[in-house]
Formats: C-alpha cells, sequence, structure tokens
C-alpha cells in the first residue's frame, strides 16, 4: 500500500505517523477500495482546485463494519506499509536508495519533508503519488517549489497547527477519517493533539500539558519505527493515568 516517513524521537512526529497508521491500516482491514485508488482520486481532485468539497473522498458506505474496540494485532507491523523514523539530517543516500526499492506505490512524510528540494524530485521519480502533511515554516520553500514542478507532488501545511492536529485534520477534512474512525481512538487523538499542539508550539502551556509530556516521556518508548510496538503502546496510553503519572514526575 504506502511507505510512510514520520519525524522519530519527536512526540508530535511519532502521534502523527500514529494516525497515519490507523487510517491505513482501517482501510486495508475494513474498506473495499484499495488505496492507490483513493489517493489518486485525491490527487485528481487537488490538482483540480475542488479540495474545498466538505469531503474530497468520502469512504464511508465502502466501510465494512468497524469495531468499536480495535484488536491489539491492527497495532502490529504487517507488510501492507512500511513504516520510517527520521531525525533532521538522517534523509541520506543511503535511506533514499533503499526507499526508492519499494514495491509501493504511495509514500506518505509526515512532520517532515526529505529535507530538500531534490530529496522530493527523487522521491516523486519513484513514486506514483507524494504526500508531505508538514508545519514545519523552513519546509515552505522546498515544498511549493516541488508542487509546481512534480504533478504527483501535494503538501498540507500550515504552521498554526502541531502535525498531529494537522494529520488528523487532513484525513477527517478529505476523506471522512473522523466518521469511520472508532470514536473512543478519534476522541483520544483530538484530545491529545491538544497538548501536544500546546507543547510543540511553544503556545498557552498549561500545567496539563506539562503533565501530559512527562507522562509519556516516563514511559521509556523508543520514538521511532525500530519499536514496532510503538504505535500500541501509544493506543494504550489512558490520559488521566497519563497526567497523573506527569504530575508526580513534576515534583519529584
Amino acid at each position: 500500500m504506502a511507505d510512510v516517513i514520520f519525524h522519530g524521537n519527536c512526540l508530535d512526529g511519532c502521534y502523527s505517523g500514529m494516525v497515519t497508521f490507523t487510517f491505513l491500516n482501517l482501510l486495508a482491514r475494513y474498506c473495499k477500495r484499495p488505496l492507490l485508488d483513493i489517493i489518486g482520486e485525491f490527487f485528481k481532485a487537488a490538482k483540480n482546485n475542488l479540495v474545498d468539497d466538505p469531503t474530497v473522498v468520502p469512504l464511508g458506505k465502502e466501510f465494512m463494519e468497524v469495531p468499536n474496540t480495535l484488536p491489539e494485532e491492527f497495532w502490529l507491523y504487517d507488510k501492507t506499509n512500511s513504516f520510517h523514523s527520521l531525525t533532521p539530517g538522517t534523509f541520506t543516500e543511503g535511506f533514499l536508495k533503499t526507499m526508492l526499492k519499494t514495491e509501493h506505490r504511495v509514500v506518505i512524510l509526515v512532520d517532515c519533508y526529505a529535507e530538500n528540494t531534490e530529496n522530493l524530485y527523487k522521491l516523486a521519480a519513484a513514486y506514483q503519488y507524494v504526500l508531505i502533511i508538514d508545519h514545519h515554516t523552513t519546509a515552505l520553500e522546498s515544498l511549493k517549489a516541488a508542487n509546481s514542478k512534480h504533478p504527483n507532488i501535494l503538501y498540507y501545511f500550515t504552521e498554526e497547527k502541531c502535525a498531529f492536529e494537522l494529520t488528523i485534520d487532513f484525513f477527517s477534512r478529505f476523506f471522512g477519517f473522523d466518521k469511520w474512525c472508532p470514536p473512543k481512538l478519534f476522541e483520544y487523538f483530538v484530545t491529545a493533539s491538544k497538548y501536544v499542539r500546546a507543547n510543540d508550539l511553544k503556545l498557552n502551556e498549561t500545567f496539563r500539558t506539562k503533565h501530559f509530556t512527562l507522562g509519556i516521556f516516563d514511559l521509556n518508548l523508543e520514538m521511532s519505527s525500530h519499536n514496532s510496538g510503538l504505535f500500541r503502546r501509544l493506543a494504550a496510553v489512558d490520559l488521566e493515568l497519563t497526567l497523573s503519572r506527569g504530575r508526580g514526575t513534576t515534583w519529584q
């Protein structure tokens, strides 16, 4: 289905990766329509300036029944999609060569943009569709240049939101993710994204924001794609217990 690159060692990047994982895995397990068709329809609409429609590619009717509680094996990596975490400076020639060997036709970058336009051009030559969801102002000029040159590159950008919020917004606005994601899981994403936004953008930080961040870090998770249980562990987070644990860390 797709290759996904997310910002590792970063709470915002890992949660963005988790939302993308959830979107793709729900499609793989419960949607009757192939990802390539879905993304292709979106790219066509976007290039024809039709993306202001309420939902560009509504998918609700094409879903089999999604359980309210996803089975634990849902969160395990498989060969359907591949996930890669990067930190600044690690989008190397070696990594790029590995990516270009893929059989997948879609690549999605969340909270990162491949570091320069040349890398984006190489991805565009290898993939049928290149989608970037990012909020870093340093990326904007490169994204604009790549988008204008390659019809198979699209980006979704605002500096007003963290990448976690932006990823939720993107999949909900254009594909109705908020309608067919299990309600409690979606509610968790929305609530957690508010804490991550306040921490990541350094806006209106409250004690609860700091407690949440400390509570997550207290789990000692490896925030990278090398940790195959990362998204499973984040999905199991209890917000109130996390806030409580974070308060305890604050006072130590």
